[in-house]
């Protein structure tokens, strides 16, 4: 099945549905992982705000569970210290011990 989206990176991580790729269904962990780590390194959001240069209120949204743009994304998981990969395919509050 072949599936034009005009912007296929940001379509791709707004999509709140299960992501396919090469027939493997990839569940997309952004919004569990996001408030996993926020709560694990004890993040006060007023302040990721103002040093990721996003606005409070989209922070609030992504905590939600909206889905960040692409570049969102980018300084989000710079700012967690971990990588867009993980952040979006890997369960990371299964990995602790």
């Amino acid at each position: 099945m072949l599936l034009y989206i005009k912007n296929f990176t940001t379509s791709l991580l707004l999509c709140q549905a299960l992501i396919y790729k090469r027939g493997v269904v990839i569940v997309n962990f952004f919004h569990k992982n996001f408030i996993f780590l926020i709560e694990k390194k004890q993040i006060v959001l007023s302040n990721m705000a103002k040093k990721v240069g996003i606005t409070r209120q989209a922070i609030n949204e992504y905590k939600k569970g909206k889905y960040p743009t692409y570049d969102n994304l980018i300084k989000i998981s710079s700012f967690l210290d971990v990588s867009i990969d993980d952040m979006l395919t890997k369960d990371l509050s299964s990995s602790e011990e």
